[in-house]
């Protein structure tokens, strides 16, 4: 009797086994929406589908629970719960496309598993890893579907492409004495390090300290000679180091610093065939051991801390030279007026140069007429002088400047105007916080002058400083934090842009 009077009370719904509710349709299916396969479809007209779709749904759920208080027919009811179902898929769907267009934000993974993974071939200082921290395996707690585990593959793979390739390899940092007092543990680390490079070229920093030696952890390296592809030797001992470097066979060497530390006999070029970079010091003791390997040497590393002769004999030794750092304090000049024998080393050769110290004496004494890159830390008129005697200011794409004062400010904007062809220019400004705490017009004068630009007719301007200027960096990120700097960036970028 009850069930009867609630079927009287209730609506007719009208369903029946081949047509919809049609009390329902305008609910169910007249929802505009885009379709799945519409082309170039932007993340607004999605989130303006989805939402469409969510409203339908709210409603479908919503009469789904009214009409089930009636008790409707069977075939009503699952035909309304396949169209709510129906459309949850399409939402999924939208939701997906959605998330095509939008990716999430990175998911950030436990430190321990990073640092276990990645330690031993990332680091801060050029790849140097100490011995101690190269793990012998990899510990991945998760399951093999999960997000860790894919991670764990990946760095797996990059593992393997790392140690077969020299460019990307680690250089491994050996102290002798070691820090680490577990001796047979470092050797364990060492072996395992060896094994798993692949009989490839191996890099190492190897720094003698005063102390008991560790011959069964040197002999490990010292063995494979031929082996070495980058080499660091620092002696910070007060005695001299047992090293006869120029009794070793070394076919795959490929770099060679030297820190405090002179081989007893001279390198012959033999036995360092494919040496191209070398760490020195311009000194005659220094000069007299690698002089016969000197003119297969494309990159040069070298502290100018002796008379300008030797840098002067050492420069002319270097037919091949294309890059050169110029490092250390600046030697005291017994002879302002030396230049050799014919007038200043002339360095055709050399592309990329980096002034990475007082070098104003060293500057007057080379030129380099087909130099492409200039990085200077130093910036002083000497620089410029470089410059306009090398006559390279055509030839200059990349420069990378340091400044720290107003001269060097003044030396950076003189720089720029000389060079007409500079494409890439990186500027660094180490205390620009206490710069502009103190109104100095050390940034401003180099905005300014990028900012300049001529009129020659019809409403035209022209750039004056860096006409094709195209890549422009300053402090990398750091000078987004001042609203000043922000707001002056964003100033010389529209009138560079507009020009």
């Amino acid at each position: 009797m009850e069930a009867s009077i609630n079927q009287r009370q209730a609506p007719s719904l009208g369903f029946s086994r081949t047509a919809p509710l049609l009390d329902l349709q305008p609910v169910v299916l007249q929802v505009q929406v885009p379709p799945l396969d519409l082309q170039n479809v932007d993340a607004t007209a999605l989130k303006d589908a989805i939402r469409h779709v969510d409203d339908t749904i709210r409603r479908l759920r919503a009469t789904i629970e009214i009409w089930n208080e009636y008790q409707p027919s069977v075939d009503g009811m699952m035909h309304l719960e396949s169209q709510l179902e129906i459309w949850c898929q399409y939402e999924q769907s939208l939701a997906a496309r959605l998330r095509l267009l939008q990716p999430p934000p990175l998911v950030t993974f436990p430190v321990g598993l990073l640092v276990e993974i990645f330690s031993w071939c990332i680091s801060g200082d050029d790849r140097l890893v100490p011995i101690h921290e190269i793990p012998l395996h990899f510990r991945v707690p998760c399951h093999r579907r999960s997000s860790m585990y894919i991670l764990a593959q990946v760095c797996q793979q990059w593992r393997d492409v790392i140690c077969t390739n020299l460019a990307l390899h680690p250089m491994l940092f050996l102290i002798i004495p070691p820090e680490k007092l577990d001796e047979t543990e470092t050797i364990a680390r060492l072996e395992a390090y060896l094994e798993s490079t692949h009989r490839r070229p191996i890099s190492f920093k190897i720094v003698f300290r005063e102390g008991p030696w560790h011959w069964d952890i040197f002999r490990r390296l010292w063995e494979s000679p031929e082996r070495w592809g980058k080499v660091e030797i620092i002696n910070n001992s007060r005695s001299p180091i047992p090293l006869a470097l120029h009794l070793l066979h070394l076919p795959h060497l490929s770099s060679l610093y030297i820190r405090n530390y002179v081989p007893p006999e001279p390198f012959w070029y033999g036995n360092f065939p494919k040496l191209e970079t070398l760490d020195i010091v311009a000194c005659p003791t220094v000069l007299s051991v690698v002089m016969w390997v000197l003119p297969q040497v494309t990159c040069l590393h070298v502290f100018v801390l002796h008379p300008r002769s030797d840098f002067y004999t050492l420069i002319e030794a270097f037919p091949r030279l294309k890059k050169l750092y110029l490092k250390g304090e600046e030697f005291i000049d017994t002879d302002p007026y030396f230049y050799g024998t014919e007038g200043p080393a002339v360095l055709s050769r050399l592309h990329e140069l980096h002034i990475l110290c007082d070098a104003d004496g060293s500057l007057r004494y080379i030129a380099a007429p087909n130099l492409v890159f200039l990085k200077d830390q130093c910036l002083s008129s000497a620089s410029i002088d470089f410059v306009r005697r090398s006559e390279c200011a055509t030839t200059l794409t990349d420069l990378d400047l340091e400044v720290e004062d107003e001269t060097m400010s003044a030396n950076a904007v003189a720089l720029m105007r000389l060079t007409t062809h500079v494409s890439y220019l990186r500027l660094s400004f180490p205390s620009l916080p206490r710069l502009l705490a103190h109104r100095s017009r050390v940034y401003d004068n180099i905005i300014e002058a990028l900012s300049e630009c001529t009129y020659p007719g019809h409403g035209k301007r022209r750039l004056v400083v860096l006409p094709k200027l195209r890549h422009l960096i300053v402090n990398g990120d750091q000078v987004y934090q001042n609203y000043t700097c922000f707001v002056a960036l964003i100033d010389l970028i529209d009138k560079r842009s507009c020009a």
